[in-house]
C-alpha cells in the first residue's frame, strides 16, 4: 500500500479537494474528477477544515507562549489611540517593537475589523506583545471565535 503525501496536517486528498473547492469546483464535480462519491468528498473536505482549525489553534497557543504581555482594548477606544497604547506598554516592558504605526493599523483592519465600527472599538480586542518585538491581534467578538475558516 503506497503512503499518501502530506501537506502539513492535510492528506494529499484533503489538499486536492480544498484546492479544487478554492478554484470554484462543486463537491459533485470533484467527486467525478476523483472517481468517488460526493458524500466522500464532503467528508474529506470536513476533515480538512477540522485539521486546519487544529493547526490554527496550535499556532494561537504557541503565540500565547511567546507573548510577554496581553492587554485588552476596551470598547469605545478610538482606533488611533491603539498604536500609542501598544508602544507605551512595550516601552514600559523594555521591548523594542519591530513594527510601526501603518503596520498596526493594517493588522487591526485585517484581524479585528469585526470589532471596530466608525474608528471605535465595539468589541474587546486582545493584543499580545511577543518576545521577538512583534504583536498579535485578536478580535474578542464571539462571532469571530465561532466563524468557519
Amino acid at each position: 500500500m503506497s503512503r499518501e503525501h502530506r501537506y502539513g496536517l492535510l492528506s494529499e486528498r484533503q489538499y486536492k479537494v480544498l484546492k479544487m473547492r478554492i478554484m470554484g469546483y462543486t463537491q459533485e464535480e470533484i467527486a467525478k474528477i476523483m472517481n468517488t462519491s460526493r458524500s466522500n468528498i464532503s467528508i474529506i473536505e470536513k476533515n480538512a477544515w477540522k485539521n486546519i482549525r487544529i493547526a490554527l489553534k496550535t499556532l494561537d497557543v504557541y503565540k500565547e507562549m511567546l507573548s510577554i504581555e496581553k492587554m485588552i482594548i476596551k470598547p469605545s477606544t478610538h482606533t488611533l489611540d491603539i498604536p500609542r497604547i501598544i508602544f507605551e506598554k512595550a516601552d514600559e516592558l523594555g521591548i523594542k517593537l519591530k513594527i510601526n504605526l501603518p503596520y498596526i493599523q493594517a493588522l487591526l483592519h485585517i484581524k479585528a475589523d469585526k470589532c471596530i465600527k466608525r474608528r471605535r472599538v465595539i468589541h474587546p480586542i486582545q493584543i499580545m506583545i511577543l518576545r521577538d518585538g512583534d504583536i498579535e491581534i485578536r478580535c474578542e467578538n464571539e462571532d469571530s471565535l465561532n466563524e468557519k475558516i
